[in-house]
């Protein structure tokens, strides 16, 4: 009998279906294909559609919001004329 050990739900890309798949909690044979019969699936197609609607429903936050990404901006052109002053000389 081979080992098994537990995992936690989780999603899994799977490349040969083009999509994920949920997988559920449980035991699983180490070093085996596990049954995927029952699992959860969700297309690439799907994901992408999925990803607005999610950022409206206020699940999913932009990382870097415009205060943010102008502030980085400024500090990033400053960064380029010390070095262009620096280098430049």
């Amino acid at each position: 009998m081979s080992e098994k050990v537990y995992i936690q739900e989780q999603w899994v890309f799977e490349v040969s279906l083009r999509g994920w798949l949920l997988q559920p909690s449980g035991y699983y044979e180490v070093a085996t294909v596990p049954d995927t019969t029952g699992w959860k699936f969700l297309s690439t197609q799907e994901a992408i559609k999925l990803i607005p609607e999610l950022e409206n429903q206020g699940l999913i936050k932009p990382r870097l919001d415009e205060r943010l990404r102008t502030e980085d901006l400024k500090i990033t052109h400053r960064l380029f004329d010390l070095l262009d002053k620096t280098i430049g000389k």
